[in-house]
């Protein structure tokens, strides 16, 4: 990856025009995909950060809906930080502090980006891209009125990863600790869906998935019938489609999430992770009570139960969609090199 800390992924602005009849529509509606990398939802406005100045992004979440616990369900990538932003915003965050970037001790599971952690030059590099992200999204919804565009036209700001800046002691994604991460703030990117008279502005807490985004989208432009469904390509996601229309939905908090060996399954009130392949640690949290992810409860006889109960609906939903060919617990191979292997394996990596 090239030296930006939050650029728009490959330069990943998409526009389609959706080539088939609508039969509730008498004009088929434009799709903006705006896709940011490394992007942790906290460091925008509209999700609350105070620091950062991201007026078009927020200016989007305020004539859309946005969802207030989209979340990731694999973090990869790696920034480089240790270098000043060069963008327009760099001089305005020179001299700033940045309060919404803790500084702490760094977590002993911290593997990369040990230079990152406190260090001003990196934390105002993020703030600085964050604010550039922003230019270009400002861009697009411009373009996009300027030319009529703006009514027919879905905007979609997403992220492809959480990421973290000092919170818990870690710094960046779950490829970035040994073990492998599996954080709340490591998964939760900022997701919101504008449909200007279409979709009514507001906010939803309920918990989605990256893999819930393609059914829900196809869905709501009534495409649901081409959603994948065989076999060979049955998806693990769900739709959302009705809270883009307005109506009430029954959804029940269950979001899985996979980095090599590492997989954990995510409730409203639990998160239970697992490892294997190097085996371990585990975790189990109380997300109610412990929301910051403090307390690891694996293996406390008082929620042993529920430990088993989670790793049961763990095993079972990654026999139900996971490539025997690339299932890691179960001897499957990765795609590319493995950040974190076992001793003995060929991807074997000393610390």
């Amino acid at each position: 990856m090239r030296n930006h800390a939050l650029a728009i992924y490959a330069c990943f602005i998409v526009l389609l025009v959706i080539n088939e009849r609508r039969s509730n529509a008498a004009e088929k509606p434009n799709i903006v995909f705006i896709l940011t990398d490394n992007h942790g939802a906290w460091t925008l406005g509209c999700y609350g950060n105070k620091d950062i100045r991201t007026p078009n992004i927020d200016r989007l979440a305020d004539n859309g809906m946005l969802f207030e616990r989209a979340m990731s369900s694999n973090p990869v990538c790696s920034p480089m930080l240790l270098r000043e932003s060069k963008n327009r915003h760099a001089e305005y965050y020179a001299d700033k502090f940045l309060p919404s970037f803790p500084r702490d001790t760094v977590h002993p599971w911290q593997h990369s980006n040990l230079k990152y952690h406190n260090n001003p030059v990196s934390i105002r590099r993020v703030a600085a891209e964050v604010s550039g992200v922003d230019d270009g999204v400002g861009t697009v919804i411009d373009t996009l009125q300027k030319h009529g565009l703006s009514e027919n036209t879905i905007v979609v700001f997403a992220g492809d990863q959480g990421w973290m800046g000092g919170q818990n002691g870690f710094f960046g994604m779950g490829d970035h600790t040994r073990p492998m991460g599996a954080h709340d703030l490591m998964m939760q990117v900022p997701l919101i869906v504008s449909h200007p008279s279409k979709i009514a502005a507001g906010k939803t807490n309920i918990m989605v998935s990256n893999t819930d985004f393609l059914p829900s989208m196809l869905d709501y432009l009534s495409l649901g019938h081409r959603t994948p469904n065989s076999k060979q390509q049955k998806l693990s996601g769900r739709s959302y489609a009705d809270i883009l229309r307005g109506k009430p939905i029954d959804w029940e908090t269950e979001m899985y999430y996979e980095m090599e060996s590492c997989r954990s399954i995510r409730t409203e009130k639990w998160k239970y992770v697992a490892r294997r392949s190097p085996t371990g640690p585990s975790e189990l949290y109380d997300m109610q009570a412990d929301p910051h992810e403090r307390f690891n409860l694996f293996g406390q006889p008082s929620v042993a139960a529920t430990q088993q109960k989670l790793a049961e609906k763990l095993t079972m939903w990654f026999e139900t969609f996971a490539n025997p060919e690339y299932d890691l617990w179960n001897g499957g191979r990765s795609k590319a090199r493995r950040h974190h292997a076992p001793k003995g394996h060929s991807d074997y990596r000393p610390r």
